[in-house]
């Protein structure tokens, strides 16, 4: 296995679960934000703020096309399947997707300051993660529940799937 994808909503621990998985598969990790970060000179909500959305989406779609040349473990954006574009690059790769549920997002986002998508009305926000349950699961190869699950647990179970 040469690279192994990360989705789910934000706050369903893919950074956590990737440094978890590449401690016990020998992998390099990649953080999609943070390579963004690095070439743009700017944490991703100042991107949002002073470029907007859309601008952001492209730094993160030139990001994804650029791992897919790399070996590791790459933890994805929540937002990555919001592009057709790039839910076609992870429909090539291995993928899986951390699903969370939607009461534990909440618990542990609750004092979130650095996502901006986060600073919406709550109804808000549970319609973004409805839409994108349906697209996590368009482009997995395996669907794990994250609830109440330990980092290192989640990557063994990943591990282990991808063994049989």
């Amino acid at each position: 296995m040469q690279r192994i994808y990360l989705v789910g909503f934000m706050g369903s621990g893919k950074s956590t679960v990737a440094k978890a998985l590449a401690k016990v598969s020998k992998m390099s990790m990649f953080d999609l934000d943070k390579v963004i970060e690095q070439k743009a000179g700017q944490r991703i909500s100042d991107i949002f703020y002073a470029h907007g959305e859309a601008f952001f989406r492209k730094l993160e779609h030139d990001a994804l096309l650029e791992t897919t040349k790399q070996t590791g473990i790459i933890s994805t954006g929540g937002g990555i399947v919001e592009r057709e574009d790039n839910r076609n690059i992870l429909s090539q790769q291995y993928v899986v997707f951390l699903e969370t549920a939607w009461t534990e997002i909440v618990e542990r986002l609750k004092d979130d300051q650095e996502r901006p998508l986060w600073h919406q009305d709550l109804e808000v926000k549970k319609q973004l993660f409805d839409h994108r349950q349906v697209l996590y699961k368009e482009v997995s190869q395996f669907v794990i529940n994250t609830t109440y699950r330990s980092p290192e647990n989640i990557a063994q179970a990943i591990l282990e799937n991808i063994h049989k």
